[in-house]
């Protein structure tokens, strides 16, 4: 039996590295979908309402430029409501 990283194909290595996806997420901030494209990441809801990061080029660079898969957990939500 070869090994994994021995017989992956160099297409399938290059195209790991790439972070170009189009994720949508649900409102519990669980995503639902991933397609695979060449942009760069884009976020959505399950409306197809794009999402945007508030800091995308400081603090939120990391979670931009990541790789994700489904089920992966992509925020918390937060309610502003006061509940008494």
């Amino acid at each position: 039996m070869k090994d994994y990283i021995a017989s992956k194909p160099k297409e399938d290595e290059e195209e790991e590295d790439k972070n170009d996806d189009k994720i949508t997420v649900n409102s519990k901030g669980v995503i639902t979908n991933v397609e695979r494209d060449d942009a760069a990441n884009r976020f959505f809801d399950e409306d197809g309402n794009e999402l945007f990061f508030h800091d995308p080029e400081g603090v939120d660079k990391p979670y931009v430029n990541t790789r994700y898969s489904i089920e992966e957990r992509l925020f918390y939500s937060i309610s502003i409501r006061n509940e008494q």
